[in-house]
């Protein structure tokens, strides 16, 4: 390339104001992909219009369309990357599906966090899916980057409904329908502990035989020294999944409490942010 530049500064001819006009025009244009090319594909691409410009009255017409040409080249690539990066309207969209099952409204409002974390994320699109209407949201399924299931722990056990999804995810699992796709838990019950792991570990397995890939919760434990409250992220101290506690003697407007609903909300977000980035 170095012998390009040489050869357009030997030639003698004039092209007079037009490419002139187009000289003095081209330093903005670098300037406006310098962002994105990267310093030194640009500093090369200076080099060379400045190194011409100097000697606008001594370039032959072989020369000057060569190097027209590879500015072309360079100008269209340079173009290609700012409107896909910076001017295009499209934005990549990555959907979040949140399948969930809930007894007395408990586990539903822990949902809801989920789902407000996750459509806070720019280009999240969240479907919000009852186990009682899967069967009309089989496609939404289908159609999602990630799955993120919910269900309250009963007996150490996600509740019979939600077990009754599962087993019926088995026509999906046959094909492997949901192979590669992120995958995320989230449970309540009354008790601090009430074996909530024991549900988490249920979904994770859920995931593993449709060969998903389980995003865990992200967060260290809260609530574990001298100086932590219930009112920390994380307070029961999950690593698998989200967690919640509700009291059994109090409805959904009194539980669960904010930390943990902030808790939930982190998991939603966490979760859409990887699928955007699984997307982009």
């Amino acid at each position: 390339m170095t012998g390009d530049i040489e050869a357009l500064r030997s030639k003698p001819v004039c092209f007079g104001k037009l490419f002139q006009f187009v000289a003095q025009k081209i330093p903005f244009i670098f300037g406006l992909f310098y962002p994105l090319a990267g310093p030194k594909t640009l500093t090369f691409g200076i080099r060379i219009i400045f190194d011409s410009i100097k000697n606008v009255s001594t370039v032959q017409n072989s020369a000057f369309l060569l190097f027209l040409s590879r500015l072309t080249i360079f100008s269209k690539q340079c173009f290609q990357m700012v409107w896909r990066h910076k001017f295009s309207k499209e934005k990549i969209m990555s959907k979040i599906a949140i399948v969930y099952h809930s007894g007395y409204g408990h586990t539903e409002k822990q949902a809801e966090a989920v789902r407000d974390g996750a459509s806070g994320v720019e280009g999240a699109v969240v479907d919000f899916i009852s186990v009682e209407n899967v069967d009309e949201n089989w496609d939404q399924l289908a159609n999602a980057d990630a799955i993120i299931f919910g269900s309250p722990t009963y007996m150490g056990s996600v509740s019979a409904p939600f077990k009754e999804f599962m087993d019926k995810s088995s026509k999906v699992w046959a094909e492997q329908g949901w192979k590669d796709k992120l995958a995320a838990g989230f449970t309540n019950s009354s008790s601090q502990s009430g074996d909530k792991l024991a549900t988490l570990q249920q979904m994770a397995v859920l995931g593993a035989q449709h060969s998903m890939i389980w995003v865990g919760l992200g967060l260290l434990p809260g609530n574990n020294s001298s100086t932590g409250s219930v009112d920390d992220l994380n307070r029961i101290g999950s690593s698998l999944g989200a967690m919640a506690q509700s009291n059994a003697d109090e409805g959904p407007e009194k539980g669960p409490i904010a930390s943990d609903l902030e808790t939930a909300k982190f998991l939603g977000k966490r979760v859409a942010e990887i699928a955007g980035r699984f997307s982009a």
